[in-house]
């Protein structure tokens, strides 16, 4: 999947338009991590507790991109990793973020399934992994989270299905987008169309004790400049324009054009964006 998210354009786009990650959600993490750890026993519970500063030790960020999810682990972590494959994207992230406090966030150029040897045995805390984990080869990454995470520690599957416009016209217009880049790609559209369901059946391989988490709605307010910039950065569409290179107009002209006979492409206009989260706990 790599190679889909390596060149420098790609990370730019990524930094300016992808959706950024609401601390309610890391709030809800640190809330399930804290009910893991109090199950277990008492010499276990003592090893794995937060310190005097109510953090816990290890928290990894994989497949992070330019690291928005990265950023948000910090004020819950004395120690977070984001780890991509793509250097472009690593890049961005230290410029971003990692250059600034690398005493507490450290971003790493690796492969996912490398983190066995990065990271010892029953040694971190928690493991995100944000709108990627369909890309993965995902019984060896399962199976190496089991690996390094401790008793109690947490796998956290994290995704979105994109925007939904308040305006219906607006939305019409998405969906018609969307049926058509989903050509060729359906594997991957269903994955966020059932919310992850599909894999997460095939996570209770691995983490037994593993399930659906509370979902937020975030409310943001966009424009059809920054949606379309979010759509050119989405690998499905990538996808698509690699498969149909000689395709005129292009599909996102087809959205600024149909869009800005209603709306000025630059007006503000109101969405809803749904996170939803799998856990499997060790």
């Amino acid at each position: 999947m790599s190679e889909l998210f390596l060149e420098h354009d790609h990370s730019e786009l990524y930094r300016k338009y992808r959706p950024k990650y609401p601390k309610e959600i890391f709030e809800i993490i640190d809330r399930k991590l804290t009910e893991s750890t109090d199950k277990l026993p008492d010499h276990l519970r003592e090893e794995y507790k937060r310190n005097k500063q109510s953090k816990w030790r290890v928290a990894l960020d994989v497949a992070c991109g330019t690291g928005f999810a990265t950023l948000m682990l910090p004020p819950h972590f004395q120690s977070s990793y984001g780890i991509d494959a793509s250097e472009a994207q690593i890049h961005q992230a230290k410029i971003e973020y990692g250059c600034r406090d690398p005493s507490r966030v450290t971003f790493l150029c690796d492969d996912a399934l490398n983190i066995e040897k990065m990271f010892q045995r029953d040694s971190v805390d928690l493991i995100i992994i944000c709108q990627a984990v369909h890309w993965l080869e995902r019984g060896k990454f399962f199976k190496i989270c089991q690996n390094v995470l401790r008793p109690g520690g947490m796998l956290v599957l994290i995704g979105y299905a994109g925007y939904t416009f308040d305006d219906e016209r607006l939305e019409e217009i998405n969906k018609e987008f969307i049926l058509t880049v989903c050509k060729g790609n359906e594997t991957i559209m269903n994955h966020f169309l059932d919310k992850y369901e599909s894999i997460s059946i095939e996570l209770k391989k691995y983490f037994p004790n593993s399930g659906r988490c509370d979902s937020y709605m975030n409310r943001i307010e966009t424009s059809i400049t920054e949606y379309v910039g979010y759509l050119r950065s989405c690998a499905v569409y990538r996808n698509f324009k690699k498969s149909n290179p000689d395709l005129h107009p292009d599909t996102l002209d087809d959205v600024i054009d149909k869009s800005g006979k209603l709306i000025p492409i630059d007006s503000p206009v109101k969405a809803s964006c749904e996170y939803f989260m799998i856990v499997g706990v060790k």
